[in-house]
C-alpha cells in the first residue's frame, strides 16, 4: 500500500532527502559553484541561493546517487571539479552536502564529515571544498560547536 501512495506523501516516514549546505564565505563564487547529483529519478542541478537558504529536497529511497560540484570562472571556464563516488541510497535518511570554496580546509565534524579538496585553478589560492554526511531522517546531530 506504502508504495501505491507515495506520490501523495503519504508514508513519508520511510522516505529520504538531501540538503545542499554551502559553508562560509562564497560571495566571490556567487552563483558560480555548482552541485549537479544523479539519483533513479535522474539528474539535478542545484545553484546556491545567496543568501544561503539551504532546505530539505526529497530523494529516492533505493538506487544510488553521484555527487559532482563544480566552480566555474565569470567566462564559463571550469575553475574546479569534484566528482565524488556514487553513494547507496537509503530509507529514511537525510543526506547532508557542504560545500565551500577558501584557503583553508573547514574543520572536520559529525556534521560535515571529512572534507574533499580540489584547488582551483590558477592564479586563485583557493581550494573547492565538499563533504557528504547521511544520519537516519529527523535525527541529526547536534552540531552546536
Amino acid at each position: 500500500m506504502c508504495a501505491a501512495v507515495v506520490a501523495l506523501g503519504a508514508c513519508a516516514d520511510r522516505g529520504s532527502d538531501i540538503t545542499i549546505a554551502y559553508r562560509g564565505d562564497l560571495s566571490a563564487y556567487r552563483g558560480r559553484v555548482r552541485v549537479h547529483y544523479t539519483t533513479p529519478d535522474g539528474p539535478h542541478l542545484v545553484v546556491p541561493p545567496f543568501p544561503s537558504a539551504a532546505r530539505a529536497e526529497p530523494v529516492p529511497t533505493n538506487g544510488t546517487i553521484q555527487l559532482v560540484v563544480t566552480v566555474q570562472a565569470e567566462s564559463g571556464a571550469l575553475l574546479a571539479r569534484d566528482s565524488l563516488p556514487a553513494r547507496p541510497l537509503a530509507p529514511r535518511t537525510s543526506y547532508g552536502v557542504n560545500v565551500g570554496v577558501g584557503a583553508r580546509r573547514p574543520m572536520t565534524s559529525q556534521c560535515s564529515g571529512d572534507w574533499n579538496a580540489t584547488p582551483l585553478a590558477p592564479p586563485a589560492r583557493e581550494s573547492l571544498f565538499v563533504s557528504v554526511t547521511a544520519y537516519e531522517r529527523g535525527n541529526p546531530p547536534r552540531c552546536d560547536d
